[in-house]
């Protein structure tokens, strides 16, 4: 939980459909105007001008993911057909879908008016094409535009895979040697000009692999390929790009029974959808130093610990009203610690001003789960030997895990205070001079107060926690401490409707959950700006930070599936 308090408002009525006063510069006109400065500073140099089509191509992905659609196509499918043309065993698949299949152009309309110059949702194609074109010409330095070299000839989806190849070239540096990027196209002519017109005078070969006519370029003992087969552009490592030509006799991710139940479980109507094959990638890690370094068995046993033995996970990014959601799923059998799906018991607790708080049930147990799991990973369990003694002879992690509930919601009080008083005698025995200890009765409960003075702090630094019979909370500030032991349930964060109404969308029960109010959180950064910058903000930054008021996710089961769900609250 956070300390960080505000006072209660109501929950946010949609603002009508007009322009906002604040009229946005006439040259800025993406919605948040961050991602392309970032992409406009320094750049790496270019080893290739092939990779800058890559390039080009994967920001046009970004772009996809954060502003939707060009197109009105009235045909488009939620699963893509560039399924049929990766490898069936990749092992990362990222797809945009910038033709918005289903309501998503409409719900991308809606999301998008709330920022400036977007209210005018009938304008919405232009405004797009308008931000890309400024989005590529800059940060290629006036080269490339999207409305008169890519539009042309681009159909709308593009997708980024990692094929499952043996590795190939500098494997040892840890880089992916393995890339593909697909895009479909409603020219072929045009698409495959517009590569060899970012290509220029580098030089390449021509070879025809699978009846599909291929540039190549080879530099450094790596060959990069390009080709269009029937609608699709292939961009990649020349090994990726055959494989991809030869996914649909040899085996694809449309004929994969992992990809089709992680599709079916999730929306199909989406602007992105990733799915990871967590087997095939973590037996990788630890089966090959040469891509990993002599630490991947140990990463990969690390993950393991915590997430189980995942076989797959996958999720999709939609846009639903003024909401943008993000939903994934993993299979239920992989998951390390069972824990129940129940309304918060840590929001009766919290102030109803609460700002932001993550929520995590059955913490102890949780912790003791995956400690016994790590047990049965032979690297982890080594490394765990000599620490289990020591905790062993400290009373075991039952005694220091076993009390915790919900994040600070106490299960064994008696355990709680134990470990409490514990901590307080160390800090009394080990800080001397450096740390004073006082305690305060509130109303019953004691609330205890460790000072730290260092010559290397400014002043002195704060940790205030108190421990009662039903929570556990620690803070910098007495304040919050004393908010938490005074809070009501009828006046808690869990009755703020705000809160509430948020939380149900994700869904309110859960064995995981996050809250932050955004709107809060900016007024609170915004009350520590300097008077110099504060006028670039209020006129560069503001108008399109206002916008963005809550984010809410939770994780749940449901059957044999463990789901999460995050959205982003437009006003």
């Amino acid at each position: 939980m956070t300390d960080d308090t505000r006072d209660d408002r109501a929950e946010p009525t949609l603002p009508p459909d007009e322009q906002p006063t604040w009229s946005p510069p006439e040259e800025v006109t993406t919605p948040v105007p961050a991602a392309p400065v970032a992409l406009a500073g320094d750049r790496p140099p270019v080893r290739s001008r092939l990779r800058w089509g890559i390039a080009l191509l994967v920001s046009l992905l970004v772009v996809v993911i954060a502003g939707g659609a060009f197109y009105l196509v009235t045909a488009a499918t939620p699963t893509s057909a560039l399924l049929a043309d990766v490898p069936g065993d990749a092992l990362y698949y990222v797809e945009l879908r910038a033709d918005l299949p289903g309501s998503q152009r409409q719900a991308l309309a809606e999301l998008l008016s709330g920022f400036p110059g977007f209210a005018d949702r009938s304008q919405l194609d232009a405004k797009l094409s308008e931000s890309v074109d400024k989005l590529l010409l800059r940060a290629t330095d006036g080269k490339y535009d999207y409305s008169t070299q890519i539009k042309p000839w681009f159909a709308g989806q593009l997708a980024v895979a990692v094929p499952n190849l043996p590795a190939s070239g500098n494997a040892a540096s840890g880089v992916p040697t393995h890339l593909l990027v697909l895009a479909t196209v409603t020219d072929a002519a045009k698409a495959g000009d517009w590569v060899k017109s970012v290509i220029g005078s580098t030089s390449s070969t021509t070879e025809s692999y699978g009846g599909v006519s291929l540039s190549v370029v080879t530099k450094n003992e790596h060959s990069a390929a390009f080709g269009v087969k029937g609608q699709v552009l292939l961009v990649g490592d020349l090994d990726s790009v055959k494989a991809s030509i030869d996914a649909e006799s040899a085996g694809s991710l449309r004929d994969s029974d992992q990809v089709k139940r992680a599709a079916s479980s999730l929306p199909g109507d989406h602007l992105a959808f990733v799915y990871v094959d967590n087997k095939r990638l973590l037996a990788l890690a630890s089966q090959n130093p040469a891509l990993t370094g002599p630490a991947g068995q140990t990463i990969a046993e690390l993950q393991a610990c915590v997430t189980g033995d995942v076989s797959w996970s996958a999720g999709t990014v939609r846009a639903d009203g003024r909401t943008l959601v993000m939903e994934t799923a993993t299979p239920k059998e992989s998951e390390v610690v069972s824990r129940e799906s129940t309304l918060s018991r840590v929001a009766p607790h919290l102030p109803a001003s609460t700002v932001a708080v993550l929520d995590i049930h059955d913490v102890g147990k949780l912790a003791l789960g995956m400690l016994d799991h790590c047990r049965s990973l032979p690297r982890i369990a080594d490394a765990l030997k000599s620490i289990d003694t020591q905790v062993n002879a400290l009373g075991g992690y039952a005694s220091y895990l076993g009390w915790i509930g919900d994040t600070d919601l106490v299960v064994d009080a008696a355990g709680a205070q134990r470990v409490a008083t514990q901590i307080r005698n160390l800090i009394a025995l080990g800080g001397g001079s450096q740390a004073t200890v006082t305690d305060e009765n509130y109303n019953g409960t004691t609330i205890t107060t460790v000072a730290a003075n260092s010559a290397q702090l400014a002043g002195t630094s704060h940790v205030v926690y108190a421990v009662r019979d039903d929570v556990v909370v620690v803070s910098i500030d007495s304040a919050f401490v004393k908010a938490v032991l005074d809070a009501k349930a009828e006046s808690s964060l869990a009755s703020n409707d705000r809160y509430k109404q948020l939380i149900g969308r994700a869904t309110d029960r859960n064995f995981q959950q996050a809250y932050i109010d955004l709107t809060a959180t900016r007024e609170i950064l915004e009350s520590f700006a300097t008077t110099g910058s504060a006028a670039e903000y209020e006129r560069e930054y503001k108008p399109y930070l206002e916008p963005f008021d809550a984010l809410v996710a939770a994780g749940w089961t449901d059957g044999d599936l463990n789901r999460g769900r995050a959205i982003l609250q437009i006003k």
